[in-house]
């Protein structure tokens, strides 16, 4: 068995001239000597090399990538071992970490991992992958994580090592993407998944592509099953899945931050312009109906199949932001988003450690909190601070601040409830605070300490919800 997990990554200061981003390595035109010590590098994860595998033309991102080493660490496999649920045993080693980028604004770390099964009995596949995404992972200057969560820290330390020096990082404009990934595997001696979805004849000799989503403590993860197969067409459909799942994070994020305002878009400019070719032709790679023998229309099918949750509307605030662009690419643009919003999962593991839903927060939330009164307190706080008319700036980062407690009530309301609701009362006292003409910084102050306090409680949330805090409480 082998299993790639993907983390996307996106660079949306590609589109602004003054964000102070380095300009080495050339992911076009690398410098690879001969000598290790005049290759390209990205600080922070490893020196540039060549694929050794045969790439395509059409995806001029495949064909040299960073090591990626030095930026994710998995302290466990040092011992490898692994013992099932049913006494099944495995063996893992990780096969390689890189880095990917097209140039632009898409980045992406994958994580190879050889999985070896004993014979003696069956191991589900399901819980390998499983088990794979709970590793112990570590980015250094950070704690243990597990491997699911390490997304957000990965693109903050890209971010910090492709920033000038002198310069600070726009930690903003650079995010996480949800992770895919993608097992090839014959099942001689593992148990297919349940519930999985066939993608249609999505590999050539009419062997079809199986979708899943594996369960983690934080959600599903999107999962691609790759049957017997030759191994050219195994790698092939590997590609095609995880170029196809980045570029469509990358899109997404992108225009995400144009639609909010982080990303300042002004149309016939040569940022504009180069932010909606970019738009534009990712658009493009994400609709390809084939790539190399691989069906990708099936395989959006499958996903449409398996994430069919339908959000009641689409959040016409990105379409007013998108209305400067050139007609046809603003039209590419919303049928994309639709898309995206039509089959996006209520609960997954996103763009900021854990997410629920888009990465947007307009006054109403998904996923666990979802209709509670905890919700009803928070939305409504959020919703009179908006009516204010505050500025877009603080505006932005109350609502990340709102999507990230929302994230922490979740987790609380059902063993801790008593501090679920009095950690949305505190929320909604800090919104109205700070939505007031003359807000009193003693007094925001001691309502965002006492957020973080109780955000120390879930561990895998406290960084995400003291750094929103902190935003918050730094325009003041």
């Amino acid at each position: 068995m082998f299993v790639v997990i993907q983390f996307p990554l996106v660079d949306g200061r590609v589109f602004t001239s003054a964000a102070g981003l380095v300009n080495r390595p050339d992911w076009g035109a690398p410098q690879l000597s001969r000598f290790v010590a005049h290759r390209d590098f990205v600080r922070g994860f490893g020196r540039l090399a060549y694929r050794r595998a045969e790439t395509s033309a059409e995806w001029t991102d495949e064909a040299v990538f960073a090591y990626a080493r030095r930026a994710v660490q998995l302290p466990s496999l040092q011992r490898r071992h692994f013992v099932g649920r049913n006494g099944g045993r495995w063996m893992v080693s990780c096969r390689f970490r890189r880095l990917f980028s097209d140039g632009e604004a898409t980045l992406r770390l994958e994580i190879g991992f050889e999985i070896t099964v004993g014979w003696q009995r069956k191991v589900p596949a399901e819980e390998v992958v499983a088990g794979l995404l709970a590793l112990p992972a570590v980015v250094p200057g950070g704690s243990a994580k597990e491997l699911a969560l390490i997304g957000p820290y990965v693109a903050r330390r890209y971010a910090a090592a492709s920033t000038r020096h002198g310069c600070a990082p726009a930690g903003t404009l650079v995010g996480a993407g949800d992770p895919v990934v993608v097992v090839e595997d014959d099942f001689w001696a593992t148990e297919p998944p349940d519930g999985v979805v066939e993608a249609g004849n999505a590999i050539a000799r009419g062997r079809p592509l199986r979708l899943g989503t594996t369960r983690t403590r934080y959600g599903g993860v999107e999962t691609w099953y790759l049957p017997d197969a030759k191994r050219d067409d195994w790698r092939n459909a590997r590609l095609a899945i995880l170029r196809q799942h980045a570029q469509e994070e990358s899109v997404d994020r992108v225009l995400h931050w144009a639609a909010t305002g982080a990303l300042s878009y002004r149309p016939r400019t040569p940022d504009g312009d180069r932010f909606e070719a970019y738009v534009n032709e990712g658009i493009k790679i994400i609709n390809r109906d084939t790539y190399r023998g691989v069906d990708c229309a099936s395989m959006r099918k499958a996903l449409d199949a398996v994430t069919d949750t339908r959000r009641a509307t689409i959040d016409i605030r990105r379409r007013e932001r998108l209305d400067g662009m050139r007609r046809q690419v603003r039209e590419r643009a919303e049928r994309f988003l639709a898309r995206r919003e039509a089959r996006r999962p209520t609960f997954n593991v996103s763009g900021r450690v854990v997410h629920v839903g888009e990465q947007i927060f307009s006054g109403q939330f998904y996923g666990p909190v979802a209709g509670t009164v905890y919700a009803e307190k928070m939305e409504n706080s959020f919703n009179s601070f908006a009516a204010r008319g505050p500025d877009e700036q603080l505006r932005h980062l109350v609502a990340e601040l709102h999507e990230q407690v929302a994230d922490l009530v979740g987790r609380l309301r059902a063993t801790a409830p008593e501090e679920a609701g009095e950690v949305a009362e505190t929320l909604a006292s800090f919104t109205a605070e700070a939505g007031k003409e003359q807000p009193n910084k003693v007094t925001l102050r001691a309502l965002g300490t006492g957020i973080v306090e109780v955000a120390k409680k879930v561990a895998e949330v406290t960084a995400p919800v003291a750094a929103a805090v902190a935003a918050v409480l730094k325009l003041f």
